[in-house]
């Protein structure tokens, strides 16, 4: 679905929902979605998910001193990891979040 009819749709599936946690998992995921300007989780054989996000629609309802160029996420089987531009050529690579049995649950909540 693309444009009115996702928003459509979303506004259905909002009306039946009325857990406040089911609410807030389906707005974040309707805000991630709408938010994807590009992504490989559609091809075959890749050896991590990444997803390029639109700062200023993700980050819309955010209090942020300044909106980023571009925000990138990425997943692997043993890693997360993301990227935060503020130009369009940005320098530092990205951040990788490693975690083993003994620091997953304190990589988790922070």
């Amino acid at each position: 679905m693309s444009g009115k009819g996702a928003l459509a749709g979303y506004k259905d599936a909002m009306k039946t929902i009325h857990d406040p946690s089911d609410v807030q998992l389906l707005k974040t995921m309707y805000q991630f979605n709408k938010s994807c300007l590009k992504t490989n989780f559609y091809k075959e054989d890749v050896g991590a998910v990444g997803f390029r996000l639109d700062p200023k629609v993700f980050l819309a309802d955010s209090k942020v001193p300044e909106i980023p160029f571009a925000i990138f996420l990425i997943l692997g089987h043993d890693f997360n990891g993301f990227h935060v531009r503020f130009r369009d050529i940005a320098r530092g690579g990205i951040r990788m979040i490693l975690s083993t049995k003994d620091n997953y649950d304190n990589n988790r909540d922070t």
